[in-house]
């Protein structure tokens, strides 16, 4: 996709990673970014868009009303804070 992209003058500006760390372990999650991050950076981009989806209800699209939404109880945001 690069050259195709640098044939018409642009550059890719970011690029979107769906995170879930809110279930994944940080090595686990450190590893899936990095794999990301390569092709990125591959693509001479230097700008990730990090978005936590793993609290999403599954099947539910992502304009269900917030009133809908899985949400995080609290005595696990400290961790995930952490992480």
């Amino acid at each position: 996709m690069r050259p195709l992209l640098e044939s018409h003058g642009l550059a890719l500006a970011s690029g979107w990673h769906s995170g879930e760390l809110a279930e994944r372990d940080v090595d686990q999650e450190m590893e899936t970014v990095a794999r990301h991050a390569e092709l990125l950076r591959a693509m001479d981009c230097k700008v990730m868009v990090y978005g936590e989806v793993a609290m999403m209800a599954p099947g539910s699209p992502l304009d269900a009303p917030m009133s809908e939404r899985l949400i995080m109880p609290k005595a696990d945001v400290a961790a995930y804070a952490a992480g």
